[in-house]
């Protein structure tokens, strides 16, 4: 991963009108990347902006790409009813600078627009009038949501109206009460016409401040974040042994159990009379070389990934999944180049293959289990049919930098589509910290999006805290959202690998991420076609593609229930002093996630499948707690190599909610074995018309593992 810790000068300026205080922050980075800032954020704190502002960024910044927004679902297409989508309000100031940029002296707002692309749409300040339903839950309170809401502080009187309660009643909140704001305001990207950033921003703080009244200053004004693309570790850190911690070194463990895995898939498909549509996966990373549209011979011509993995572009059978229109120059070389778009395919934009601008791919190629799984990918289902359907979302040409805006393009993506839940894997990170823009931005994606719809995360390669190191999106993880899943890296010895980003109470799981082998050019050709590589953008690959083949078998799979599987039904990391561990401790096992509608038992090393009828006491019952929970409550119970235990608890509800430690568990499990679990997956205990097995009871203390089914 690129390092964000890199020197940087941030001049601050606040200036005092009135009342207010409003904020202007200019970051400029010691490098050439420094010249591409081509934009700045805008927001406002509330629907109270004066209307000169209002027009003044009309009238001086670029006027939305039509279409790159999502228009879908507006009915009637009037103008009114598009600025609304545009800018959640309409203004009688948007509108004199809509007429004034189409060079209008009058305009029927209300009436049906056949070809709205025609016109131009100025830039607005966004604000959401419509009710904002938000929840208190750990840590978070009403004081977190209205800076959530509004990018405001805001004292206790303000966030007890905003909300519609009392001051005092804010300290006896609960877990999990709703509270309904009275509106919502996000970060808007402003690519000046004219002038550049820092001078938009001087002007936009003049015309704030003017007449030093507080309903005409509320605006806050950020540099536009550079985000990055998690690329993978350089072969020489991969290799360093100069400590005495394995890294990547001797790693031959395959990342994948194919045949086990192809085998619990069937397993959990049987009794089913059709199979659900194809998991929708999105790969946002820095682009593909999988397929090539200049191939006059076809897109995946001599390719090793199969077409049928993939969404076309409804308007051209040729290109592969959807352009992202940009409207603003990219930098390279200190020379301007202008895009109207970005391909998904890097052969498009002429760019040389080599370990970082094949990143895309080699991660697009995980997604579908990788060279491996080859050969299974193919069984899972009758006939070939594809379990998985792609979309490749290019934010990096190829680069180690994502394109100005790229959040903004991902934010448009997700939201045009959400009526449908997609499992997006993001190798990609921005500093921002917790209350950043773009951490703000990223929460309107998680509200935007389909309520099942999945975000996987990859932690960092940077060797620290992904809130030391302020990541987002990587910060989402943990109990906060059951829509974001952060994934570290483990390496060698089954520990979080030392190069991985990690955080207690954020990271959710760890994956294989040294040395994974995977596709990174269109060829057939052994010798040029895969690569190893390693890093946490290796990892949550492999993370989407579990996610993926459990969405593949039930279409109406929530997000939670993906996120909780996959934890609740991981391997437990090598334990190490000097090395942190993911939040729940686990590291993903694939095969036996899939076993969902099984209880899964490990008595000492033999692996069965089949229903429990008793979950003893002693299992249920936290070390420092009295009395053992409900059976309801337990995800799972796993041993140590010491025998001491870890409880994972929340199943009713329906979240991987803690985990305790466990201890001195004794008693005894009753459970019916239905299968055993061999090296190439379950094989029933009794063939048909044979009786079925017998009840069995086992002594806890040779117990190693229980996993209680979801389904």
């Amino acid at each position: 991963m690129q390092r964000l810790t890199q020197k940087a000068s941030l001049v601050g300026l606040a200036l005092w009108a009135g009342s207010t205080l409003l904020f202007l922050s200019i970051l400029t980075l010691p490098n050439a990347q420094a010249q591409t800032a081509t934009a700045l954020t805008l927001r406002a704190v509330g629907p109270h902006v004066s209307d000169e502002l209002i027009l003044h960024v009309a009238l001086n910044a670029k006027p939305y790409d039509l279409t790159s927004q999502d228009l879908s679902g507006i009915t009637p297409l009037t103008p009114n009813a598009i600025i609304r989508r545009l800018c959640g309000w309409v203004t009688d100031a948007y509108r004199s600078g809509f007429l004034k940029v189409n060079s209008l002296k009058s305009f029927d707002f209300d009436a049906l627009i056949a070809e709205p692309g025609n016109m131009a749409w100025p830039r607005c300040l966004k604000v959401d009038l419509s009710p904002q339903k938000v929840q208190i839950r750990e840590g978070v309170y009403a004081s977190n949501l209205y800076k959530q809401l509004t990018g405001s502080p805001g004292r206790d009187d303000s966030v007890a109206k905003f909300f519609g309660i009392s001051v005092e009643s804010m300290k006896l909140h609960q877990n999990g009460q709703v509270l309904t704001g009275s509106y919502r305001t996000l970060p808007v990207t402003i690519f000046p016409k004219k002038v550049t950033p820092e001078l938009f921003a001087k002007d936009v703080v003049r015309i704030a401040a003017a007449g030093g009244k507080l309903s005409n200053a509320m605006i806050l004004i950020s540099p536009l974040r550079e985000g990055v693309i998690v690329l993978a570790m350089p072969v020489s850190d991969q290799n360093d042994i100069s400590v005495d911690i394995p890294l990547c070194a001797g790693f031959e463990r395959p990342p994948i159990e194919a045949e086990a895995i192809k085998q619990a898939y069937h397993l959990a498909r049987k009794g089913w009379v059709q199979a659900p549509d194809p998991a929708r996966i999105v790969v946002v990373d820095n682009g593909f070389f999988g397929a090539d549209p200049t191939n006059d011979k076809g897109l995946f011509e001599g390719s090793p990934f199969p077409d049928k993995y993939f969404l076309k572009d409804k308007d051209n059978d040729q290109s592969l999944a959807q352009k992202i229109n940009i409207t603003n120059s990219v930098i390279e070389y200190g020379e301007p180049i202008e895009f109207s778009y970005i391909d998904p395919s890097n052969f498009v934009h002429s760019i040389d293959p080599n370990e970082n601008s094949q990143h895309g791919t080699h991660v697009t190629g995980l997604t579908l289990g990788g060279p491996a799984f080859a050969t299974q990918r193919e069984q899972l289902r009758e006939n070939g049919a594809p379990w998985a359907q792609i979309t490749i979302l290019n934010v990096g040409r190829g680069g180690a930098n994502l394109f100005p805006n790229a959040q903004g393009h991902i934010q448009s993506f997700i939201s045009v589509n959400r009526h449908k839940p997609y499992i997006v894997n993001l190798s990609i990170a921005y500093a921002g910290g917790a209350d950043s823009d773009i951490r703000t931005l990223f929460n309107a994606i998680l509200s935007d999006m389909h309520p099942n719809s999945l975000l996987v995360v990859a932690a960092g390669n940077e060797k620290n805290s992904v809130l030391t190191a302020n990541l987002v999106p990587a910060s989402l993880g943990g109990t906060s959202s059951q829509n974001v899943i952060t994934v570290a890296a483990y390496d060698a010895s089954g520990g979080l690998a030392p190069f991985s980003n990690y955080e207690q109470d954020i990271v959710d799981i760890a994956a294989p991420g040294c040395k994974i082998s995977s596709w990174i050019l269109n060829t057939l050709d052994p010798a040029n076609n895969t690569a190893a590589m390693s890093g946490t953008s290796m990892a949550t690959p492999l993370v989407t593609f579990a996610a993926a083949l459990l969405r593949s078998l039930d279409a109406e799979t929530k997000a939670g229930d993906i996120k909780s599987r996959l934890i609740a039904s991981g391997d437990l990391l090598v334990q190490d002093p000097k090395r942190p561990i993911a939040y729940k401790g686990v590291r993903l096992n694939i095969a036996k996630s899939l076993y969902w509608s099984h209880d899964y038992v490990k008595v000492g090393e033999e692996q069965l499948l089949g229903s429990i009828q008793r979950l003893p006491n002693s299992a249920r019952k936290c070390l420092d707690e009295a009395k053992p929970h409900n059976a309801e409550e337990v995800w799972a119970i796993k041993k140590r190599a010491d025998g001491s235990g870890l409880l994972f608890l929340g199943k009713n509800l329906k979240r991987v909610a803690r985990v305790c430690d466990v201890d001195a568990m004794s008693d005894d499990l009753v459970f019916t074995p239905t299968h055993r679990i061999t090296e190439v997956g379950p094989e029933p205990l009794a063939k048909p018309g044979e009786p079925a097995p017998a009840q069995r009871t086992e002594s806890m203390k040779n117990v190693n593992e229980i996993v209680v089914r979801n389904r």
